[in-house]
């Protein structure tokens, strides 16, 4: 009999089971996180914002679906809103159906309720599931790219201007909050600060993410965060978050990610960027393409629960790989 409930205690080994039983595999070609009791004790405990929504199916007793809604902040015309990113959609093939179904429908009543926004990029088994509970599809994310071969390294040549550090760190500092706190508010976006940051990418035992700070006259003027990593087995070059205070900086910021993906021997690099972000034409000038469509392993659907007009149009958000649980 299939009994429907909520997490307890003690239900991350079966559902680290579940997990390896369904995706280990992929991890063989592809530089994916891996779901363990580690992995649970820094995304799931750790999230210094909240405790996740979770919900799970059981088969006399054995775990055979689950769904996770993870607890975020969202900046929204200078508010901040309860979101939670939908993660870790995944049921065994002899249940596919109805029940994935039934724990997402749980989990959005649970956010209606709280008046609390949810987000995610659903992979392709599961996309219909979301839209037939009502999830607005507010379009695809740009997956941006570029090779990192010689004839292309002219256009990283550039003198870049003014009197500048960056500098690598280990965590991020509070001086981070006031650098976030002046970027554009006209944009929504995932809430960045110095303990969500160090959450993400300083916490995460799994991942070596790089991490740099731009500086100048002791302010600083944008930060970003990178990895190398393997997808279809190719040595692919990872910006997870690049953020600037306008496009010079930016360049500089981009140039270093660049440089830094050669010398690792990386073969490619990408990002997310909207088309109606101010560094999008950026990275185009700098050789970036719009990865097509057939080359992904999946579609890169935005999926939005609850909001308002304005924050259901892709065009107004900033999205980046850090965005995304997967990476």
């Amino acid at each position: 009999m299939i009994e429907i409930r909520k997490y307890q205690k003690g239900d991350e080994k079966g559902i680290i089971l579940l997990w390896q039983n369904i995706f280990d595999k992929l991890g063989l070609k592809n530089d994916i996180h891996k779901i363990n009791e580690q992995w649970w004790k820094w995304r799931v405990d750790g999230n210094p914002i909240g405790k996740p929504k979770i919900y799970l199916a059981l088969d006399n007793g054995k775990i055979v679906a689950h769904h996770m809604a993870e607890r975020l902040t969202l900046l929204s015309d200078e508010k901040e809103k309860i979101i939670y990113q939908g993660m870790l959609s995944m049921v065994e093939k002899k249940y596919k159906g109805m029940l994935l179904l039934k724990m997402i429908n749980l989990i959005v009543k649970e956010t209606k309720k709280e008046d609390a926004l949810a987000y995610g990029f659903p992979n392709n088994d599961s996309l219909y599931l979301f839209e037939k509970m009502g999830w607005k599809n507010t379009g695809e994310v740009p997956v941006l790219g570029r090779y990192l071969n010689p004839l292309l390294r002219v256009l990283d040549t550039k003198k870049l201007f003014g009197n500048y550090k960056i500098l690598d760190v280990k965590t991020f500092n509070k001086d981070i909050d006031k650098f976030l706190s002046t970027l554009n508010k006209n944009r929504l976006s995932i809430k960045r600060s110095s303990d969500f940051l160090n959450w993400r990418y300083s916490d995460d035992s799994q991942k070596r993410y790089k991490k740099i700070i731009l500086a100048q006259k002791n302010e600083i003027k944008g930060f970003a965060v990178f990895r190398c990593g393997k997808f279809n087995n190719r040595k692919v070059g990872i910006i997870m978050d690049i953020f600037a205070e306008n496009k010079d900086y930016f360049k500089i910021l981009l140039s270093k990610i660049v440089n830094y993906f050669s010398k690792e021997g990386m073969e490619f690099v990408t990002c997310y960027m909207l088309k109606k972000s101010p560094f999008y034409n950026t990275l185009k000038w700098r050789g970036f393409f719009q990865v097509p469509k057939f080359l992904l392993p999946k579609r890169n659907f935005f999926l939005l629960l609850n909001g308002n007009e304005r924050e259901s149009s892709i065009e107004n958000w900033d999205v980046s790989y850090g965005d995304w649980d997967s990476v």
